[in-house]
């Protein structure tokens, strides 16, 4: 009994001590609004006016339109006047199922550099351009062609075997171009008449063929051929006498 009066005391001297003892919160210290408005605040510095902000002004790069996959005598460019372009057949005629050879002669009388590229020819209708009968083939060349300087290409085409002898309109174009810039120069556009030799050599060897016939003939029945006997008979001689004096 005294134990547990002894043991109650002992708790409520506890309580009574724990009760007594004040526990001190030192309060956080905080800026005053005012202060932070006030405060000094360093400016940076300023810019260094030796430094300029101003780029340097380039040169445009002109660069070439893009050509786009179209034949290239449907849309022809412009040519140079840079540019002076003469040509030469090798022959007067215009055979079918023949090689035709031309020499372009092409002249550089400006101060830019160009590059002779490619040469491309057609024939079409003697009375409408704009149908086309046959497209040459395109013969590249890809030269550098100075100012100052002329050069000499041979381009060589041919017309179809099948192509009726008549008249038709050549056109005959030259291309080059610079870094800038894509030319050309059609230097023939004329009308043409196309021939077929070998139909002409027929009709020679068939008329050689009928005169060296007929000299045959003849050679043989001048110098070959025996002449016809006459066959000998005996004539009265009252057959030459008038009726009134033949004897009877």
């Amino acid at each position: 009994m005294k134990f547990s009066r002894f043991i109650l005391f002992v708790l409520l001297f506890v309580f009574c001590l724990s009760a007594e003892t004040e526990v001190e919160v030192e309060p956080a210290e905080t800026d005053d609004i005012d202060d932070i408005l006030e405060a000094n605040v360093d400016e940076p510095e300023e810019a260094d006016d030796d430094v300029s902000y101003e780029g340097e002004e380039e040169t445009p790069v002109i660069m070439k339109s893009l050509k786009f996959p179209v034949h290239p005598l449907t849309d022809i460019p412009e040519p140079s006047s840079d540019i002076e372009v003469t040509y030469k057949f090798l022959s007067e005629e215009f055979p079918v199922a023949e090689p035709i050879r031309v020499i372009v002669n092409l002249k550089n009388n400006g101060v830019t550099v160009y590059n002779v590229t490619n040469c491309m020819g057609s024939l079409n209708d003697v009375d409408d351009f704009s149908v086309y009968h046959q497209n040459f083939t395109e013969r590249n060349f890809n030269s550098t062609l100075y100012p100052g300087y002329e050069m000499n290409f041979l381009y060589v085409f041919g017309i179809y075997n099948y192509m009726d002898p008549a008249e038709y309109q050549l056109a005959l174009t030259v291309f080059y171009e610079t870094d800038s810039d894509y030319y050309a120069s059609t230097f023939l556009n004329e009308t043409i008449e196309v021939v077929d030799k070998s139909s002409v050599w027929d009709v020679r060897m068939i008329s050689i063929v009928a005169m060296m016939i007929v000299l045959a003939v003849f050679i043989y029945q001048y110098f070959f051929q025996a002449p016809k006997k006459v066959k000998k008979g005996t004539v009265a001689v009252d057959e030459f006498l008038p009726k009134d004096k033949k004897k009877n």
